[in-house]
């Protein structure tokens, strides 16, 4: 076992370290909690929580096809205690209806604070879990406790892990198949193939990406060390673990369907590949609607499975999704999209033990004067993590969807896996580098989802606003807002915010208004969406990629155009809740 770690196996010792380790544990959970009650729903949670009111309440799985159910089943569990959120729903209604989630705003917040806490309990606590266990295969219990609660205090981390959203769930099922093909290479067990089972089961009943696991998972089980496992062995392990995928999705999309009507089952399939649902694919699933419905007709579930993996590969095509970063406005990918974010986002902590992680392999491997063979031989357990570390950057830098660190979720432990093998070679680094992530994360409750790495440079902080949608702004803020608008005495707050169903901010701020674009401005106190002062200068003045739905974008940005530009001619009051820019209009002289 020790060719398969990266340092010297070192346990924990004495009272003091378990206790320090303790409180760290602690103060994660303490800070979940914070951000599960201070975060606003973002905007993926909102349809969530209306598919998850339509399956539970109606057993009628029609809406958010673009990532199956389980993580929707399980975050929704507390809408079976309240009334319906609303009315049975059509395919083409979800996203006209979301603003109706807000009409029992007490209801819906408290169904979705109790949904977040099942899902940090069922899914992002078990991640941070496995990857202890995760950390522990490699190189001992210090090594896992560094991974686990290094990971769990990383400032981009911590918010998903308490909200309703795929990414935590997946990765869950990224990290155990991850510890089941360490564990197969080392010695094959049913524990490590039931690992390898349950991963793959979750992640691709969460979210499509999950089918990327595959790969990974054969390679393990061709790797995986025994005399006694033969090509048949093998090979019937591999049906087995897809008969287990298979069960898997019959039962969540089962558990969604309970209440399926074939009309409108097979309608909302029609709608769907008309291009008339959520999913903005055009019409370029039609080809492909004949043979969905008549899976539909034996299983339904497999045809929406099919439906939304299609949807999403297509909208991935078209880039349908307008991304800023570093004032380029586009809605295709850029190579560099992804290595900017993880380089923005990534604590600095992190980064100086990435980069001293680097300098002693090189000197390591320079001092042993190790061949080229024998580093092979060392690296054949980790060939499949390697392998789908290296599978899903290509995806994601090929990529149109540039919308979020929280993508990076699931590969996220093997990138900051050699930073944490080198902190867990010494206990006072590895307690220093989670204390230091731990009270970078204090010093920024709850703004975690604004912050970049130079956040403690304040104003002056050159990256504050290099990165816009999920990276600054996913509508996480507005109670944050209510609370920094009430701590200056602000009682008449006017919001500027692209799309914001007046329904929705006052279920927050009941005393603001939304202002609508083209809206005169009277004398008063206005936040602005830091989104919308990134989007307007950059689609008027040159934009330079190509852009879905340009027309109306720009037609959007001009009439915001007036009301930013009277704004700047008022009082700049500087930011509030990481992400809006307050103003004041003074009243007219005289």
């Amino acid at each position: 076992m020790s060719q398969l770690s990266l340092q010297a196996r070192r346990p924990m010792n004495g009272p003091v370290e378990l206790a320090l380790w303790a409180c760290l544990a602690l103060l994660w959970l303490a800070l979940e909690l914070a951000g599960i009650a201070r975060q606003s729903l973002l905007g993926d949670e909102q349809q969530h929580l209306l598919a998850a009111s339509q399956a539970l309440h109606y057993g009628t799985n029609t809406l958010n096809l673009e990532h199956p159910p389980l993580a929707k089943l399980v975050a929704g569990l507390p809408l079976l205690l309240e009334r319906p959120l609303v009315p049975p729903l059509a395919a083409d209604q979800a996203l006209s209806s979301a603003p109706r989630l807000f009409d029992q705003p007490a209801e819906l917040l408290r169904s979705a604070h109790r949904g977040r806490l099942l899902v940090l309990l069922t899914f992002g606590l078990p991640w941070l879990v496995s990857l202890f266990f995760l950390g522990r295969e490699v190189g001992g219990v210090q090594l896992g406790a560094t991974l686990a609660l290094g990971i769990g205090f990383a400032f981009p981390v911590l918010p998903q892990l308490g909200v309703i959203h795929t990414d935590v769930v997946v990765s869950l099922g990224y990290a155990l198949v991850l510890l089941g093909s360490l564990r197969l290479g080392r010695q094959p067990s049913r524990g490590a193939l039931l690992c390898l089972a349950l991963g793959l089961a979750i992640a691709v009943a969460s979210k499509f990406t999950g089918v990327l696991l595959a790969p990974a998972v054969l390679l393990a089980l061709a790797l995986a060390r025994g005399e006694r496992l033969g090509l048949a062995r093998r090979l019937g392990a591999a049906f087995a673990l897809a008969l287990a995928t298979l069960a898997a999705l019959a039962l969540t999309y089962g558990a969604a369907n309970w209440g399926y009507r074939r009309a409108a089952g097979e309608r909302a399939l029609e709608l769907y590949c008309r291009g008339q649902a959520s999913l903005v694919a055009e019409e370029r699933l039609q080809r492909f609607e004949a043979p969905l419905l008549g899976l539909a007709h034996y299983w339904p579930g497999g045809a929406q499975f099919a439906v939304g993996l299609l949807g999403v590969a297509e909208q991935n095509r078209i880039g349908v999704y307008p991304s800023y970063a570093l004032g380029d406005l586009r809605s295709t990918g850029r190579w560099w999209y992804f290595p900017v974010v993880f380089a923005l986002k990534t604590p600095l902590a992190l980064l100086v033990a990435l980069a001293a992680a680097l300098v002693a392999a090189l000197r390591r491997l320079r001092l042993a004067q190790i061949s080229a063979g024998e580093l092979l031989a060392r690296a054949r357990p980790f060939a499949p993590m390697l392998s789908l570390v290296f599978l899903y950057l290509a995806l994601a830098l090929s990529s149109n969807y540039n919308i979020g660190f929280r993508h990076l979720l699931p590969v996220l432990p093997i990138l900051y896996l050699p930073a944490v093998a080198w902190a867990a070679r010494k206990r006072w680094r590895a307690l220093a580098l989670v204390g230091i992530l731990a009270l970078e994360s204090v010093a920024l409750t709850p703004a975690w989802v604004a912050a970049t790495n130079t956040w403690w440079l304040g104003a002056a902080n050159p990256t504050r606003f290099a990165l816009s949608g999920g990276d600054l702004d996913a509508r996480q803020g507005f109670l944050l807002l209510g609370t920094e608008a009430e701590r200056l005495g602000v009682e008449e707050l006017g919001v500027l915010y692209p799309l914001l169903p007046p329904e929705e901010l006052h279920a927050y701020l009941p005393r603001a208004r939304a202002v609508q674009p083209g809206e005169p401005l009277r004398a008063g106190w206005y936040a602005v969406s830091a989104s919308l002062e990134q989007y307007v200068p950059a689609l008027l003045g040159a934009p330079s990629g190509p852009l879905h739905g340009r027309e109306g974008l720009m037609e959007l940005a001009r009439a915001w155009q007036p009301s930013l530009e009277a704004l700047r001619g008022g009082e700049d009051h500087g930011y509030l809740a990481g992400t809006f820019h307050l103003y004041r209009l003074p009243p007219p002289s005289g």
